[in-house]
């Protein structure tokens, strides 16, 4: 029960990451940095919480397996291990552009949160793998 309730916090907060940034690149102006950080502020806060919800689902899967006697296969490990790297990028991306608003540079911030949603799209296709 706990961990169907993790993965769903971890599934909505990377949808919700997701969108934000989408919706933040096609709805705002790249001139407009204070929108941007309202945007990025959320987002940032929703990938630290999926993150977290991600691995804590993970182990807790781990804890399962080994509790019944059964072995996860290196599938399991080697997808979990990428996508942790990949959502670790895309919150670099996330941090570097609310950093990059600040200084008023909005078409790099713009092109970080492009790469951001891109890894996210990816982390994605390979969650739906397990």
């Amino acid at each position: 029960m706990l961990s169907s309730i993790i993965l769903w916090v971890h599934l909505l907060c990377m949808i919700g990451a997701f969108g934000g940034l989408l919706a933040g690149r096609l709805t705002l102006s790249t001139n407009d940095s204070t929108s941007h950080r309202s945007v990025l502020k959320p987002v940032n806060v929703m990938l630290a919480i999926g993150l977290a919800a991600g691995l804590l689902s993970y182990f807790l899967k781990i804890n399962a397996a080994g509790a019944s006697g059964e072995e996860l296969t290196g599938h399991v490990h080697m997808i979990v291990g990428i996508k942790f790297m990949i959502l670790l990028g895309a919150a670099a991306c996330c941090g570097i552009a609310t950093g990059l608003t600040r200084k008023e540079r909005g078409s790099a911030a713009g092109r970080l949160q492009w790469v951001a949603c891109g890894l996210l799209a990816i982390a994605a296709y390979l969650g739906v793998s397990l």
